[in-house]
């Protein structure tokens, strides 16, 4: 043979050269080349380049983590009743891999592959003009495979001789055209005297080479399935001479109507000028795939895994409660997934059936990247349909093919020597994820809650790594406009789910636009602006069901989608900010929780457990709420009257916490005149134990508390009855806050259990001296209620003078290292109800009325005298 027609088929020195580096655009061929469609070389400067287009973290930053060709694949090759191994392990470098198991073992049941040399394969042929009978479909192979096939028509009448049911709608346009019209004489002897015979010669070794049942990777179950490249290949040759039964209906119901197809007859096919260009060109590659691997010099010896991974609906992650932050990003318009993402988590825009058209007409993104990398077929022959929580794995496979254009322009541009190292179970660091999205007549109709779940969900079960692993070891995920070719998808909503689903499995995102580099910097745009702000992968889903709601029934246009992000993300971020820079110049620490969706609907008496930070918002109470409030505190001070030990009293507390530095204050105060001091039953200050002091739900300093609880404790009992009826009635116009009381004539052992209800906002320091001075003036009313009690021992007496110190102490500190509160006044109560509490506390504790009245209540009218007239809605009104 002469040079110039071997050099028609490239060999192994007609390739890219490894160190050049990757391309960042298909190669265009030069027009003025006259070498022939099988021989066209890359040119001698190499590869075209263009000018780095990438933002975000550079690419080399990225397979620094990692490696330049990623961690080791997963999942391992050990066999397993979850992962069907047909070669005899361990895998030995540059030697074939030995066929296992070592006895041949045929399974011809609905959960295998129907291999088409079992002895359970029979075809009908018709024996004489009357009668019919039945023969093997592998000798009926053997028989039109072992004839002399010269041209495409011969290989077309020896293909029909074990398919005779379809000759009249099979056709072998496509292939009669590749050798009469596209290849020259030369090339088409060398492909029938050559490469022909060693094909036929490799399909039919299949018994020899695939000695064990192949498993089929079924819906619902996550399995793996490990062959060696002459494996693949022995059954690609068997696909390409359409051998496996039943594989050729795709009527619905048949066996295989959920399975693809996986008989080469639909690419013999053609349809009008444009689809019988694209089908000749696919047609190249796999003619050049099976050139390189039935010669002995360039026979492949590596191994493939196949993983189909399903992920139950209940495993997958509650998108609303993520708090994992958005990954890691480097997007470009230049470029590939399939050079540089290599090392990568690969995506493939597939079909649910895998594969998509690379047997017929289809030239998109998976169709390609099965025809550069024909051992990718190989999977339409056992792999069901995906579900839309599954998406398969592809581990290991080998390019064949160099290539340029895209769809009606694809073409095959040369042979590819693929450089990527081998694994220590001979496949190579190349792992492809095949994940089906959403196909939408509508395109409007994506932006339902029901799609994003489904597609954020199907690319979650494509990224993440179901076996222990860390961050640091996972391969960056290569992926760009998933599903939005002829599936309708929108680009900007494909790249924000790719993002939630990344960020979720812990793996960095290489995002390529394919030349489009205005979609390249809106997407970036936005993500930079997510991250500026701290938006967590469950705040982005937020956003996006927010979206949907508003925008899903009206047909929105990609720019709304992100014009409505920013607004949104702008309100929320600007509300927060502006409430944490106003509590921070309050002196808190902690940044406000945001404001609550509903309003008015927080009246429980028990603190929301996820509202625990301070200065937050506050909750509206009705004047029903309030009404409500104050005769449960009546009926509570009935019940706990007569008792020794005062029992403690839940608070009702808002759904977001408040501040608590008067409040507290305040609160010991009334603690410590709750109980009056009874003539004939005198207490024993010895006796009475203080519990251990409930710390603050609200998370403020104690110091100021522990030393008011320290005098309280000490003193057992109150000094006057006058003090518990004037805050029972006292304006809180002057004093600003409600209070509850546990009971009347009770002791001190439950002091740091005892709460208040209500809600702190903030306040003036004047408003805040007044609430002070008016406790004051509450210890000047004790003295009249002195005069008529028993006179009080020396100790007692000096006890409440220190009381009074440490109270005046606390008033000068309060203004330094405490949150300033504002507490606004319930609305009045009737004179008649103010009496009729009176007269009843005063009965519980063998006081007479009209002493009563005239120390509590008249001091508490006068006080309410010249508060100004407020709406009860106005008391409870959130901190702005």
């Amino acid at each position: 043979m002469s040079s110039d027609i071997k050099n028609q088929w490239p060999g192994d020195d007609d390739t890219m050269d490894v160190d050049d580096p990757p391309h960042a655009e298909p190669m265009n061929v030069d027009e003025e080349s006259e070498v022939s469609p099988l021989n066209q070389r890359i040119s001698e400067d190499g590869p075209k380049q263009s000018v780095a287009t990438g933002k975000g973290v550079p690419l080399s930053d990225l397979q620094r983590t990692c490696g330049r060709w990623g961690p080791p694949p997963r999942p391992f090759v050990i066999p397993s009743p979850n992962h069907s191994v047909l070669f005899k392990l361990p895998w030995k470098a540059g030697e074939a891999p030995v066929a296992y198991p070592p006895t041949p073992c045929d399974r011809w049941d609905q959960e295998h592959v129907r291999m088409p040399h079992s002895s359970e394969s029979l075809y009908p042929v018709q024996e004489t003009e009357d009668e019919k009978g039945l023969r093997l479909r592998w000798e009926l192979v053997q028989e039109a495979l072992l004839r002399s096939i010269s041209n495409s028509h011969q290989l077309e009448t020896a293909i029909l001789s074990f398919n005779s049911r379809y000759n009249e709608r099979w056709n072998f346009r496509a292939l009669h055209s590749l050798f009469n019209d596209v290849l020259d004489k030369e090339e088409t002897d060398i492909f029938f005297k050559e490469v022909l015979p060693s094909m036929v010669i490799l399909a039919l070794q299949l018994p020899e080479l695939v000695t064990g049942p192949i498993p089929l990777l079924r819906k619902h179950k996550s399995h793996s399935l490990t062959l060696s490249q002459i494996q693949i290949g022995s059954l690609l040759a068997n696909a390409f001479f359409c051998t496996f039964p039943r594989r050729n209906s795709t009527k619905r119901g048949s066996e295989y109507s959920s399975y693809p197809d996986i008989n080469f007859n639909r690419l013999f096919q053609s349809g009008d000028s444009s689809d019988s260009n694209s089908i000749v060109e696919k047609l190249k590659c796999v003619l050049n795939y099976f050139r390189r691997i039935c010669s002995t010099e360039t026979a492949p010896t590596g191994t493939v895994t196949f993983s189909r991974r399903y992920i139950p609906t209940g495993s997958l992650p509650d998108w609303s409660k993520s708090t994992k932050p958005l990954p890691k990003l480097h997007i470009r318009s230049s470029g590939c997934i399939e050079d540089e993402g290599a090392g990568m988590l690969q995506v493939d825009f597939a079909n649910k059936f895998i594969g998509g058209g690379v047997l017929g007409w289809g030239c998109v993104q998976e169709e390609i990247r099965f025809v550069i990398c024909p051992e990718l077929i190989v999977s339409r022959l056992f792999t069901e349909c995906l579900d839309a929580t599954e998406a398969l794995l592809m581990i290991g496979c080998e390019r064949f093919n160099q290539y340029s254009g895209y769809g009606h322009s694809f073409e095959w541009v040369s042979d590819y020597t693929d450089e990527t190292p081998l694994d220590s179970a001979g496949r190579r660091h190349c792992s492809i994820v095949a994940m089906d999205a959403l196909c939408f007549s509508n395109s409007s109709s994506q932006y339902s809650i029901p799609n994003l779940v489904r597609e954020v969900n199907k690319a979650y079960v494509g990224f993440c790594e179901p076996e222990d692993h860390t961050s640091n070891t996972l391969a960056p995920v290569a992926t760009g406009n998933w599903g939005c070719g002829a599936f309708r998808g929108d680009p900007h909503l494909k790249a924000l789910l790719q993002l939630l689903a990344a960020g979720e499995a812990g793996r960095a995102l290489v995002y390529f636009t394919f030349g489009d580099e205005k979609l390249r910097d809106r997407i970036f745009a936005m993500y930079q602006f997510l991250i500026d702000n701290n938006v967590t992968v469950g705040k982005l889903w937020g956003l996006l069901n927010r979206f949907s709601k508003t925008f899903s029934s009206s047909s929105s246009s990609t720019t709304e989608l992100y014009e409505f992000l920013y607004s949104s993300a702008v309100e929320d971020f600007n509300c927060q900010e502006a409430s944490f820079v106003s509590c921070k110049q309050k002196g808190l620490t902690e940044k406000p929780k945001p404001k609550p969706t509903s309003s008015g609907a927080s009246s429980s008496k028990t603190p929301s457990k996820s509202n625990t930070g301070r200065g937050t918002l506050k909750t509206e109470l009705t004047p029903e709420d309030v009404d409500q409030l104050i005769e449960e505190f009546d009926s509570d001070a009935e019940d706990c009257a007569g008792t020794v030990e005062a029992k403690p009293r839940k608070r009702v507390e808002p759904a977001h916490g408040s501040s608590s530095s008067c409040l507290d204050l305040l609160e010991e105060s009334v603690l410590k005149n709750s109980v009056s001091k009874q003539k004939s039953l005198p207490i024993d200050t010895a006796e009475a134990k203080p519990r251990k002091r409930n710390e603050s739900v609200h998370g403020s300093s104690s110091s100021c508390l522990d030393l008011i609880e320290e005098s309280l404790l000490k003193d057992s009992v109150s000094k006057s009855l006058s003090v518990d009826n004037q805050l029972r009635n006292r304006t809180p116009a002057k004093t600003n806050v409600h209070v509850s009381l546990a009971g009347t004539s009770s002791g001190f052992a439950e002091v740091g259990k005892l709460k208040m209800f209500g809600s702190a906002t903030k306040s003036t320091e004047s408003e805040q001296e007044e609430s002070i001075s008016n406790i004051s003036s509450g210890k000047k009313a004790e003295s009249k209620v002195e005069n008529s009690l028993s006179s009080s021992s020396p100790e007692e007496k000096a006890e409440s003078k220190r009381e009074q110190t440490v109270l005046s102490n606390l008033q000068e500190k309060t203004d330094s290292d405490r949150e300033e509160v504002v507490l606004s006044p319930p609305e009045r109560k009737k004179e008649s109800e103010s009496e009729e509490i009176v007269v009843r506390d005063s009965q519980k504790l063998n006081v007479p009325v009209e002493e009563a009245k005239s120390d509590g209540v008249r001091s508490s009218q006068k006080s309410r005298s010249n508060a100004p007239k407020r709406k009860i809605s106005d008391y409870f009104s959130p901190m702005s």
